[in-house]
C-alpha cells in the first residue's frame, strides 16, 4: 500500500516569487524490510492547524499495520505542542490496539521537541 495525503493549511507563503499555500504532506507506505509495518513520511509544519490531519493519517496507517507505525519527521520544518499531543495520543491509541508507534527519522525541529519532552528514547525505533 502506498498513498499520499495532502492538506491545505490556509496559510500562504512566498515561493519562487509567487504566493502559494503551504501543505502538510504525508506519504504512507509499507516497510518492505519489516512485515506489518507502515511508514508515514511527514513534510511541512505540524501545528494546531495540521495536528488533526497528522492524527488521522496515523489512524489510517494503523488500520493497515499489523505491528508498527513509524513516523518519519525528516521533512518537518516546525512542530509544536499540538503535534506532540497528536503523537502521544496516537501512541496510546495504537498501544490499546496492540500496535507500536515509533519514530524513524527526525528533523532538527522534531528532534528538539522530543528530546526536550523526554519522549525521544520512548519513541525511537528499535527494529
Amino acid at each position: 500500500m502506498r498513498s499520499q495525503l495532502k492538506w491545505g493549511r490556509g496559510k500562504s507563503v512566498w515561493e519562487n516569487g509567487e504566493m502559494s499555500e503551504t501543505l502538510l504532506t504525508v506519504d504512507c507506505a509499507a516497510d518492505e524490510s519489516v512485515a506489518g509495518t507502515m511508514i508515514l513520511r511527514i513534510a511541512g509544519d505540524v501545528d494546531i492547524v495540521s495536528a488533526v490531519q497528522l492524527s488521522e493519517a496515523i489512524r489510517l496507517a494503523a488500520a493497515s499495520a499489523e505491528r508498527e507505525v513509524v513516523l518519519d519527521f525528516l521533512g518537518v520544518e516546525f512542530i509544536d505542542s499540538s503535534g506532540l499531543r497528536a503523537i502521544v495520543t496516537s501512541r496510546h491509541e495504537l498501544a490499546d490496539a496492540g500496535l507500536v508507534l515509533s519514530v524513524g527519522g527526525l528533523s532538527g525541529a522534531a528532534h528538539r521537541l522530543l528530546e526536550l519532552t523526554g519522549l525521544i528514547d520512548q519513541l525511537r525505533r528499535t527494529s
